[in-house]
């Protein structure tokens, strides 16, 4: 999944547990290499209404589902600096941006998440 995200051009950056700024840390508390977790950030060169809409994948802010969930995480836990100009600033003092999207992997088959990430990513 990540190595998809990676290599589509329509993504920006992609943030997962073996990214390579990460991932020494990561492997410094993982309980083995391969336990990665589901769960990856993203941003998009673009709108996120063009992507986020039209994706036919479940949207929701939980974890510990079986199915694949997405959202644009800032605009949940942050609502506030989102939507101002003062806070748009601030997110992007800490390198942070609005339209960050959160993606947790479900039990579906990997080749049906990537096709409907690539159908809605045009």
């Amino acid at each position: 999944m990540a190595a998809f995200l990676e290599k589509h051009k329509k993504v920006k950056e992609v943030y997962w547990a073996l990214r390579p700024e990460s991932r020494a840390n990561y492997l410094a508390i993982a309980r083995t290499p391969q336990s990665v977790g589901g769960v990856i950030s993203f941003t998009l060169r673009g709108p996120l209404e063009a992507f986020y809409d039209p994706l036919r994948l479940a949207k929701g802010p939980s974890f510990g589902m079986k199915t694949t969930l997405i959202c644009p995480f800032m605009y949940l836990a942050h609502y506030d600096l989102v939507s101002t100009p003062e806070g748009q600033a601030e997110l992007k003092a800490h390198g942070l941006e609005p339209d960050l999207l959160r993606l947790c992997i479900g039990t579906e088959p990997v080749d049906q998440i990537i096709a409907a990430l690539a159908e809605a990513l045009g």
